[in-house]
């Protein structure tokens, strides 16, 4: 639970740590060659640079946007293997997120934890690819692995993220430098009045781009170390990570100057944020993040979106 605290905060912060992906993927990037899962989905938010070391693999993780699911909200993607596995027959399971799913090569999920029974079987093409979906479950974090009926050998993993609902936001396309932006986050409706932490962070294109996540792990959970980088700033988190001021407010220092950040705690179901910009800021392109998260009861939702500042 410390981990998911932890990941959810990062996303409200940086939207840069939902990429840990089990190490059973080739450190090629070229996807046509390698062996990947990509999914699906709507509600997307873009990645940063994210990679992956251990003493059996040192991979990047290839793709721009990387989907936020609702509970129950259906799974689906492409697993796009290498043209000699074109024919075969293979297995899509879901488990629940383990950490030490990263401390492992081609591991077979746990099948006491599989979501989806004994898994979906699937049957790849003359490229070595395949499509899938799979029924969703419960809010929290999941492993999306591809399994290979012939020898039992998992040929790719990927993490999904499901939040309890899909939360909407509502704000002008365009802010003028030295403006407030107000931001109206909407939460889907419940029974009760919980409260909740509703946040967004406001950050340049530029500056989103030098932001980094870093993974490596020995053989054990307390050899894992987490490196968050952005710009010439940067962090690390030695072994299972727990979420605590000092390290929020490390992370906020690392923020650039052009960069909002608001927060509010509330059990209202729509909240009104506003992030301040300041005349020297630069004018450009935007990437504006909100979260909203419930101590009872996990991740609400997540989305991002782009605002001009003009």
């Amino acid at each position: 639970m410390r981990l998911q605290i932890l990941l959810i905060t990062l996303l409200c912060l940086c939207s840069a740590v939902q990429a840990q992906e089990n190490v059973s993927v080739p450190s090629d990037s070229d996807l046509t060659e390698g062996s990947w899962i990509g999914l699906e989905g709507n509600n997307t938010i873009q990645m940063p640079s994210t990679s992956f070391v251990s003493p059996e693999a040192n991979w990047t993780y290839p793709f721009q946007f990387f989907p936020i699911y609702a509970e129950n909200q259906t799974i689906s993607g492409s697993f796009l293997g290498p043209a000699d596995l074109a024919g075969r027959e293979a297995r899509v399971f879901i488990s629940n997120f383990s950490i030490l799913d990263l401390l492992s090569t081609f591991k077979v999920p746990d099948r006491g934890t599989t979501v989806a029974g004994m898994g979906e079987p699937i049957s790849l093409n003359i490229t070595g690819d395949a499509h899938f979906a799979l029924d969703g479950g419960p809010g929290g974090l999941y492993i999306i692995s591809v399994e290979d009926s012939l020898n039992s050998t998992v040929l790719a993993t990927t993490p999904a993220l499901v939040a309890k609902g899909e939360i909407a936001m509502d704000f002008s396309p365009e802010v003028a430098a030295g403006d407030m932006l107000q931001l109206t986050i909407e939460t889907p409706s419940e029974r009760g009045n919980e409260s909740k932490t509703y946040g967004a962070i406001m950050i340049s294109s530029q500056d989103y781009a030098t932001a980094r996540l870093g993974l490596a792990v020995n053989d054990t959970e307390e050899s894992l170390v987490t490196t968050i980088a952005l710009g010439n700033s940067s962090m690390q988190i030695q072994g299972m990570p727990g979420i605590s001021m000092d390290l929020l407010m490390k992370i906020l220092y690392m923020l650039p100057q052009n960069s909002a950040i608001a927060m509010q705690e509330s059990a209202e179901q729509n909240v009104d944020l506003y992030l301040f910009t300041d005349p020297s800021w630069a004018k450009g392109k935007y990437i504006l993040t909100s979260a909203v998260y419930s101590p009872k009861k996990g991740l609400i939702g997540l989305r991002q979106g782009t605002i001009e500042v003009v």
